[in-house]
């Protein structure tokens, strides 16, 4: 369980999530940062559509604002959902990446319930280990050439 604190926005000192270890604003910009570079390595490109199925967390939180800093579109999929609904989001929203906690079954799924295209699975188990952190004051997220009228967002 988290806590996403709204009171102190931007302060880099400030705490931005309570919970098991406290992360500030300063590391919160470094984190998503991070996530952001690496999504972005991963080909994840400014108007795709990225499904996120991880339970609740701060590395949600993370990738969520990292893939919408691209200008990507995140589609945050129910964690209870079945392979079968999942197939069938990810086939709707024409997804090219999904992020998971760990690599599930899915492409299999995906061809039976009639989905033609393959999904790059980004599993958080496999990529967190090679993120690369810097620590640095006034991290910036950089303009990606997007607006406040693009979505960022497709909720099921």
């Amino acid at each position: 369980m988290f806590v996403f604190q709204l009171i102190h926005q931007g302060v880099d000192n400030q705490v931005a999530f309570y919970g098991k270890t406290n992360v500030t604003y300063n590391r919160l910009q470094v984190e998503v940062t991070a996530y952001k570079n690496f999504f972005c390595q991963s080909g994840i490109r400014a108007g795709n559509n990225v499904g996120l199925y991880l339970r609740n967390s701060v590395e949600f939180v993370f990738c969520y604002m990292a893939v919408i800093s691209l200008g990507a579109v995140v589609v945050p999929l129910n964690y209870q959902l079945t392979f079968r609904e999942i197939a069938c989001i990810v086939k709707d929203a024409q997804m090219k990446h999904l992020i998971t906690a760990h690599s599930i079954a899915l492409n299999d799924a995906l061809k039976q319930y009639g989905g033609q295209q393959e999904v790059t699975q980004l599993a958080l188990e496999e990529f967190k280990a090679r993120l690369t952190f810097e620590e640095k004051e006034g991290v910036s997220l950089g303009d990606c050439g997007f607006t406040e009228d693009d979505p960022c967002a497709i909720i099921y």
